[in-house]
């Protein structure tokens, strides 16, 4: 496969031609095998892809309009294939963010690429600060809706059907269905099964307090720098998704604490084994 130049400039777009013979690429690596899930890793979560059976690695600089150096630390550049709960999986082991300097149709790349491989069902995880005061750090939430304050949608630019509607419908983008059995399988290990919006900034700067106040009356409950381009480009393709907040950090103004990044780090890694209990849960019913 063609290495690709790290940052393709924004303006340009890449065309669903041009991404069909990369996915048929990625089978010839791994002949036979067709995902069913996709599942995107949050900023801390890049570890949980070591549970991955019969694991084959793609990394991002072997596929062509991928940004193949992250900027965002907790992530790998890497594609994991393989199995797990009796599910095949494509598990994105770092995600790319607007504010890597790429336009927003490489940020949903990947949920494009699991979609042509085979994916149907997206399991998408956010490290999030929490808005909401009755959030805790260390919990999760279940995804009910978001919104975009990024000023950037995946879409623009495409021609009209190239990827399905430009004109769609996003009113409930996380499919309840997933939600309710995944906020079911957090009561039974003992988790808290709350759910909540979530909003979506550009950043890499965090928020001012001034700016979380605006987010709460807006009636965000998370907010974060992910989430809603790969959602928008999942939803127009049809995909489920379900969406999982992990609560990293108090946002600005609601502690003591400076958000620093290194505490989200910090937080993720005391998390990940409930992070992976979870996940393999949720897989096995799906």
């Amino acid at each position: 496969m063609k290495t690709q130049i790290p940052f393709y400039p924004v303006g340009q777009f890449y065309t669903r031609k041009e991404i069909e013979p990369i996915v048929e690429q990625i089978r010839e690596i791994k002949p036979g095998f067709t995902p069913e899930i996709a599942i995107i890793l949050g900023t801390g979560f890049s570890d949980f892809a070591n549970k991955i059976e019969d694991p084959t690695t793609i990394h991002y600089n072997q596929i062509p309009f991928l940004a193949s150096e992250l900027q965002t630390p907790g992530h790998i550049p890497e594609f994991v294939l393989g199995r797990l709960q009796g599910k095949n999986l494509i598990c994105a082991r770092g995600k790319i963010f607007l504010n890597d300097g790429v336009p927003a149709q490489v940020v949903a790349l990947p949920i494009r690429l699991s979609y042509l491989l085979g994916c149907r069902q997206l399991i998408y995880t956010s490290t999030s600060g929490a808005i909401n005061p009755e959030y805790a750090p260390g919990e999760f939430v279940f995804i009910n809706n978001h919104i975009n304050l990024m000023g950037h949608n995946p879409i623009i630019g495409e021609h009209n059907g190239e990827w399905g509607p430009s004109f769609f419908d996003m009113s409930y983008p996380y499919e309840s269905g997933l939600r309710q059995k995944a906020q079911e399988i957090a009561r039974s290990l003992g988790f808290p099964t709350r759910e909540g919006v979530y909003a979506g900034v550009l950043g890499p700067s965090f928020e001012t307090a001034a700016e979380i106040q605006f987010l709460a009356r807006c009636g965000a409950d998370l907010v974060g720098e992910s989430t809603i381009m790969e959602v928008i480009a999942a939803r127009q393709l049809g995909m489920q998704v379900l969406g999982i907040g992990f609560v990293s950090n108090m946002a600005a103004g609601l502690s003591n604490r400076l958000v620093e990044n290194n505490d989200v780090l910090l937080t993720t890694t005391n998390a990940m084994a409930s992070f992976s209990r979870l996940v393999q849960a949720i897989l096995a019913t799906l």
